[in-house]
């Protein structure tokens, strides 16, 4: 499954192209499903064709994979009234914007995170002290992966 923006009349649509069956190509805008027709090389004809046919299911992978959330990472451990900061999504750490010590403010930017060629930033989820920054500028991290640690 791919995702792409396209311009269409000077607006943006984020398109999940889901599958493709011969020249046409079934896919997901703002929750709904189009069914959209090569015909050549020129443009694309694009028709809501109501809801477009399922496609057919892949056998399941004889082996289980890991899933991006799953590593090998020890345990964090947080001391009283430590909390941690987790990455609300795969992705990979492109800045921190805090120092270990630094106080912030609860909604303050503390780190940018690049998940699906979109840049997010983690806030503090509340006002406290920067006590250990858990990743590296660069580092990929999994949904849920502790980031760092607040303290009061």
């Amino acid at each position: 499954m791919t995702t792409r923006i396209f311009k269409v009349n000077g607006r943006e649509f984020e398109v999940e192209i889901l599958g493709s069956v011969g020249p046409t190509t079934t896919v997901r805008v703002n929750r709904n499903l189009y069914e959209v027709t090569t015909q050549g090389s020129g443009p694309a004809q694009v028709s809501p064709r109501g809801p477009a046919v399922p496609l057919p299911q892949r056998a399941p992978d004889p082996k289980p994979r890991p899933s991006p959330a799953s590593t090998d990472k020890p345990e964090v451990q947080v001391g009283k009234g430590e909390r941690e900061v987790k990455a609300p999504m795969p992705g990979t750490v492109l800045e921190i914007r805090v120092q270990q010590g630094q106080r912030v403010q609860s909604g303050q930017g503390l780190l940018v995170l690049e998940s699906m060629k979109m840049e997010n930033v983690v806030p503090s989820p509340a006002e406290g002290t920067v006590v250990r920054i858990l990743v590296k500028e660069g580092q990929q991290v999994g949904s849920g992966e502790v980031l760092l640690i607040l303290g009061e």
